[in-house]
């Protein structure tokens, strides 16, 4: 779900696909080269240049100072020699944006898109999440994903020369690594882009995270995102959302990141909960921030424009040794959704048996035991799996699990608890279906003798496919 009232970003770039060196996303953390500034952290506000012509790592959070990278164009010296392709443009705008997505995969790919990213790669900043998060399942299918940013722009820097113009402005010393250094070792210094075209000021930012029994997860997402946000800024944002404090009752085990980035003071708080009214654990006392925004603490807001890093590198072979690698690099960092375990749970005294991935339903809902883990698969993910309905009879409490839609007297249906195959596909293994006509109770395993030795329950074939616990 999108709502913005300005928009900046506008990129427009090329990646290659060629394969040369795998890596895993934290490599590039691993290199050491002896460099003093190899973990230096880069700090708008210095009143001239800023970042402008620094490296980035798109894979990181979204646009913070703390990603920024050493500096690769000699802006000042540019700056002179061609004064009008370098430009500092006072601002004094204001803007929200809110993004939501159905799951970690769908907001980080409306994030990209959003910004026009054209990476070879569906979604970027991917550090957003996982530098943010310390759940384990993170990427479980289960959460939906929010963003809601306050912006508060002061100054705009951007320089418009061509590739080869500015290559003849590098810095010294990115010359001398590019000869040196490994790709990897170039990456993880310089980053993955460089900075043409950025706006800097002060932000006051959530990122959301919460399970939904809502149908309609990016509105879900979009209503508690709003609640969250007003409730620990003590603000109303600048968006009408769609949705209301209603829909935000729908979503339980919701976690949020808050910070403030630039401005009188800069603070972040990682693991705030928000429990079923709508009341977080923590709060940002934000009086005074916007008014003590100034020339020197002014931080990276937005990012409107950047070229790949190996663009500027004149040797070709190099630059092809590290383009390769980038594209590696952006594949590594790629958001793949997990799967959660089915559980099956019983009910003696309603001789019922009910599948969720709800591990705390007995918690939940009185009578209910968890009789074992039953088999993995989505939460959500329509784009590979399809849903799997559930039904009760309202006469014998009857659970049956179908995928399809069924229209019977005394079925009730009761929503999607997760999605699986209607046909099998590699690495999935058949879900069986059982019922036992003196209890009116079905029983699903996907172990095709489950009911042996048990009186009164016959086979009734593949009710569906999912991955196996191990």
């Amino acid at each position: 779900m999108k709502k913005a009232l300005l928009l900046f970003f506008s990129v427009s770039i090329l990646m290659a696909s060629c394969k040369q060196e795998i890596i895993s996303p934290n490599s590039e953390d691993e290199m050491k080269t002896g460099r003093s500034d190899d973990k230096t952290v880069h700090s708008a506000g210095d009143g001239k240049w800023d970042l402008l012509g620094y490296g980035y790592d798109l894979t990181g959070d979204f646009p913070n100072s703390s990603y920024a990278k050493s500096a690769i164009v000699d802006i000042e010296k540019l700056k002179i020699d061609h004064p009008t392709t370098v430009e500092l443009a006072t601002t004094q705008s204001s803007f929200a944006i809110n993004e939501t997505g159905e799951t970690s995969e769908d907001f980080l790919r409306k994030i990209t898109n959003r910004k026009t990213l054209n990476e070879g790669t569906e979604n970027l900043y991917k550090g957003a999440i996982d530098n943010n998060f310390s759940n384990e399942n993170k990427w479980s299918s289960k959460y939906v994903y929010g963003s809601y940013t306050q912006y508060i722009s002061k100054r705009r820097l951007y320089m418009m020369g061509n590739v080869n113009l500015l290559k003849e402005y590098l810095k010294t010393q990115f010359i001398s690594d590019v000869k040196s250094l490994t790709p990897s070792e170039i990456v993880r210094i310089y980053g993955t882009h460089i900075l043409l075209d950025i706006n800097l000021g002060g932000k006051i930012e959530i990122i959301y995270q919460a399970e939904t029994s809502s149908s309609t997860r990016s509105l879900a997402a979009s209503s508690g995102t709003e609640v969250a946000f007003t409730k620990i800024f003590g603000v109303s944002g600048y968006n009408t959302f769609e949705g209301s404090s209603s829909l935000a009752k729908s979503n339980y085990n919701q976690t949020v990141i808050a910070r403030t980035i630039g401005g009188a003071f800069e603070k972040t708080i990682k693991g705030i909960t928000i429990n079923s009214d709508g009341q977080p654990s923590e709060t940002i006392n934000i009086s005074g921030w916007s008014s003590g925004i100034t020339d020197s603490n002014l931080k990276l807001i937005t990012i409107n424009n950047v070229i790949p890093l190996y663009e500027l590198i004149t040797d070709p072979i190099k630059k092809s040794q590290v383009q390769s690698y980038i594209t590696q690099y952006f594949k590594a960092h790629q958001v793949s959704l997990t799967t959660d375990v089915v559980y099956i749970f019983e009910n003696s005294a309603r001789k019922d048996y009910a599948l969720s991935t709800n591990i705390n339903l007995p918690q939940i809902y009185q009578g209910w035991i968890n009789n074992n883990a039953a088999f993995k698969t989505y939460s959500y993910n329509p784009s590979v799996a399809q849903p799997i309905y559930s039904y009760v009879n309202n006469k014998t409490g009857d659970h049956a699990y179908t995928t399809t839609k069924i229209t019977l007297a005394d079925w009730v249906a009761e929503g999607i608890p997760f999605y699986a195959y209607n046909t099998q596909v590699s690495g999935t293994v058949p879900v069986y279906q059982f019922y036992n006509s003196a209890n009116t109770s079905h029983y699903y395993s996907t172990n095709r003798n489950a009911t042996s030795g048990y009186t009164g329950w016959a086979f009734e074939g593949v009710c569906f496919y999912a991955l196996p616990l191990n």
